[in-house]
């Protein structure tokens, strides 16, 4: 599905309750599903990794995947990967502006 940014915007203007219970929902939705993807390659695949950038969203969505699949009787074991960041020294790499990349 693409999204544009002027019918975010509009959207968003419009009704903002209203967007936000749509998004809301298609996230939901795609939680099930993901629940859904995993439930029938479980025992092919036990291990579900999820990545992506700072802030983009990994440990809520691993957290609601997690909680949909417990609903459904699966049991999970999470481990996230916020706290397994390298000693900084200095020599770690750092931004533009100076801050450590805790991207690289």
């Amino acid at each position: 599905m693409a999204y544009y940014l002027e019918d975010i915007n509009r959207r968003a203007s419009n009704d903002p309750e209203g967007f936000i219970r749509e998004c809301d929902a298609e996230y939901d939705a795609k939680i099930r599903h993901a629940a859904d993807m995993i439930i029938q390659n479980h025992e092919r695949s036990p291990i579900v990794l999820i990545s992506g950038p700072s802030g983009s969203g990994k440990t809520t969505t691993s957290k609601k995947i997690e909680e949909e699949l417990r609903k459904r009787g699966i049991m999970t074991h999470a481990l996230a990967m916020d706290s397994y960041f390298r000693t900084v020294d200095e020599n770690s790499p750092r931004t533009e502006d100076g801050k450590i990349d805790l991207e690289s």
